[in-house]
Parts: structure tokens; sequence; C-alpha cells
């Protein structure tokens, strides 16, 4: 069941769409204010945020601000008193759309379906795979054999090369140049330290490699099924 946080001042206005959204198997949360509205979202994950533009105290503006400074949860702004210089601010501060009460209600799902599959698109674009492998390139996380799998900075570099060349060897100065850069193009015990720790996290049995292989004093490959 996906979340939304409707933030609105309306109290009919927003129970009403909270009863169609819950409908159609959303889980909905209601909000009076952008202030209220904005400690419901730091506490809880949503999907998508139905947000009134002319609220009471915090403006609409300032709650897509600061919904946006550290989240790219989608926002659709809702209003029925606006100014083109409204939309566009709303635009600018990169809400995902914009809609004008009265509205119908599928216009409301139209727009969240327009989103969530345009989000859905975008999310399997950003998915790298190889054998068990799964690395989410918007998130930086990895998975093996569906398990999280937690790398540092230069362990999830050097395993997205592998991946995004899988199947074919990379010398080690190639290896040392995408993931550290040229004044490590020739250390190549660096490397071997990484790959060894690499191993340790993904292989079934690190002693016995079965994904990242070595060819000897050439480089590395990670295998194909």
């Amino acid at each position: 069941m996906r979340n939304v946080l409707v933030i609105d001042d309306d109290d009919i206005f927003r129970s009403n769409l909270c009863m169609g959204l819950n409908l159609e198997n959303y889980a909905t949360f209601e909000s009076p204010s952008g202030e209220h509205g904005l400690l419901q979202f730091n506490q809880i994950k949503f999907d998508v945020v139905l947000l009134d533009l002319d609220l009471p105290g915090m403006k609409g503006i300032e709650v897509l601000k600061s919904i946006k400074q550290h989240s790219d949860t989608p926002v659709i702004m809702i209003s029925g008193q606006y100014t083109q210089e409204d939309v566009r601010r709303s635009f600018m501060e990169h809400v995902n759309d914009f809609l004008f009460k009265p509205f119908i209600f599928d216009e409301l799902l139209a727009s969240i379906n327009k989103i969530e599959a345009k989000n859905f698109k975008l999310e399997k674009s950003n998915i790298i795979k190889s054998n068990d492998i799964e690395i989410n390139t918007s998130t930086q996380s990895v998975s093996i054999r569906k398990e999280f799998v937690s790398l540092t900075k230069y362990e999830y570099r050097l395993l997205k090369l592998l991946v995004e060349h899988k199947g074919k060897l990379l010398e080690n100065e190639f290896i040392l140049t995408g993931v550290w850069g040229e004044n490590h193009a020739e250390d190549n015990e660096y490397l071997k330290n990484y790959i060894r720790h690499l191993r340790v996290k993904i292989e079934e049995k690190p002693s016995e490699p079965k994904l990242i292989l070595n060819e000897h004093g050439r480089g590395y490959r990670l295998k194909t099924n």
C-alpha cells in the first residue's frame, strides 16, 4: 500500500480527498498546516505529497522547498487561488505537478499514476545487474543474492566498474585509473587489497572466488552466467 500525505487547511476537502484515495488502496495521512505536515513527512516514508499552495502560517511554496531540499518524494501542488508567478515558482522548486481547484478526482489519480510510471521507468533505468549482483546507481545501493551489502565508496566504485564491463578482462591500470584516478595507475597492490575486501563481501567463499576472477599479471573480470 502506498502512503500519501495530504497537507490542506480545508478540513472537508482534505477529508474527501483522503476518502477517495483510501478507496483506491492508498494509505492517507492528513495535515492541516505546513508545519504539521513537515513533522509527519520527517517521520514517515511517503510515496507522494498533495500540498495546498495557500496554507495558513508556513506557505505551500516554503513546504515544497523544505521537502525538495532533502528528498525526491513527488509533490503535487493544489490551489484554488493562484497566479502565474505561483505556478512558475512551484516548478522552479521542482514540484511534480500542479492541479487547479476545482478538479475532478480522476484528474488527481491520473497525475499520481503519471508520476508513479515515470519514477518506475527511472528506477529501472538506474539498475544494473550481473549474476546475483544488483546495483542501484541512483541510491548507490548494492544487493547480492537479494540481500543488501554495505560497501565503502571505493568498493562500490570498483564493483560498479566490473559490473558495467561484465565478462571483459579489465587491466589493472584501467581499473586503478577508473576508480582512484591517474595518481594510482600503478598501485597494483592497492587494487589487490580492495579486490580481497570486495570478495569477502560478495563471494560465497572468498577463498574460492566465483564472481571476480583474476588473470595473473593482467587484471580482473567479472564472470557472467
